[in-house]
């Protein structure tokens, strides 16, 4: 094998792939290398740790076919270490077929790398004609984004440990909750051969995923999904990302958005940065290891919202301007951990938001408001804490 590149090329291409790369010590070591195949597309790079595969092809002036294995993050610390416009020859010796030679200018590095033929390669699924849909890339990574604003990783209950995809007729809704807040964003299917189903993408796919579909370049594009029973592949311009899908039944979420009759409902109406601001300051007396001190108490009460928190460390009140709609006689004292709320606002691209509760003690839906109407392509759930 012998190549040519461009070390921002170079680079690039490795920061795509490194997200599959542990940056723990891998239980094998061929996990650390980034498998390297010069062909005559250019250079391809792929990356795995049995969960995700990550793979990428970068424009290289090849002069000789081959593969080889190399250090994932030796390669990165060597092409960061090269002045901006270098360029790098790369090339396997003729008497070692795991010894690498780097060339840029002056610098030169030899580095040992293992057999292409001992690296882990997810077998693809068989071919579903049915499981197949195309979305643009800007509706793909924004409600990618805005699901993974409350996503967990590292939930005891495994399949809440990522983002639910669901196809139902032509939205696409990915959604994420851990039990306490939910948030579910919706966006249209530009083509598909599926209908409806429902497939939970692991927390490094959705972060893998986001990474490949923020590279430069890539608005105008579109996203291709393949999703089976195990897996889920993702197809953006040069790059393939395969996911194992996590097992599991996530939870009901339409049984989780709260529908109360008009004359139950308690509405505050409020803009965003407003909120935001409230929260942000009564929020600086909560505790979080404490319960009963983890929350900040919102009330709505005549013209506005009245917010307060207190804790071992202090006290704080605060109260902002909102247009109340509310029973007669009806007082409501909602509880909501800060870091949530701060959470489902940072999803909602309104400039007001429609805050829905019924009581204390009933969860709370999140939704933006544009010319008074309340949107439902993202929405919000927050379960009250007890006060």
């Amino acid at each position: 094998m012998e190549c040519k590149i461009d070390r921002s090329a170079l680079l690039a291409g490795l920061g795509i792939i490194a997200e599959a790369i542990s940056s723990r010590r891998a239980h094998l070591p061929i996990l650390e290398h980034t498998c390297i195949t010069a062909s005559d597309t250019g250079l391809t790079l792929m990356a795995t740790d049995t969960e995700i595969e990550l793979r990428t092809t970068v424009t290289a002036d090849v002069r000789k076919l081959g593969s080889i294995t190399m250090p994932c993050q030796k390669i990165l610390g060597i092409c960061r270490s090269l002045p901006s416009g270098a360029a790098l020859d790369i090339r396997l010796t003729d008497t070692n077929k795991e010894q690498i030679t780097l060339k840029s200018g002056r610098s030169r590095f030899v580095v040992h790398g293992l057999d292409p033929e001992d690296f882990p390669v997810r077998s693809a699924d068989a071919a579903d004609d049915d499981h197949h849909l195309t979305v643009p890339i800007p509706a793909l990574r924004s409600v990618l984004e805005k699901a993974r604003q409350i996503m967990p990783q590292s939930h005891e209950i495994a399949y809440l440990n990522g983002v639910l995809l669901k196809v139902n007729g032509a939205d696409l809704i990915a959604i994420a909750t851990n039990g306490h807040v939910m948030i579910r964003a919706t966006t249209r299917i530009q083509k598909s051969r599926v209908t409806s189903g429902e497939w939970i993408l692991p927390a490094k796919g959705v972060r893998a995923l986001l990474k490949i579909l923020a590279t430069d370049g890539t608005d105008e594009g579109v996203a291709r999904l393949t999703l089976s029973a195990n897996a889920a592949t993702v197809v953006v311009g040069p790059t393939t990302l395969r996911a194992q899908l996590i097992n599991g039944r996530f939870p009901d979420t339409e049984r989780l958005i709260p529908r109360y009759a008009p004359t139950q409902r308690i509405t505050m109406d409020v803009g965003k940065i407003d909120l935001q601001g409230l929260i942000e300051r009564v929020g600086l007396m909560t505790v979080v290891d404490e319960p009963r001190a983890s929350a900040v108490a919102l009330t709505p009460e005549g013209d506005g919202i009245r917010a307060r928190s207190g804790s071992q460390e202090g006290e704080a009140v605060d109260f902002i301007d909102a247009n109340i709609t509310m029973p007669a006689g009806v007082t409501c004292e909602f509880g909501a951990k800060p870091a949530y709320c701060t959470a489902i606002l940072a999803a909602l691209d309104t400039e007001r938001v429609q805050i829905t509760v019924r009581d204390g003690e009933s969860a709370g839906l999140f939704q933006g408001l544009h010319e008074g109407a309340a949107q439902e392509d993202v929405v919000g759930v927050l379960m009250p804490v007890r006060l």
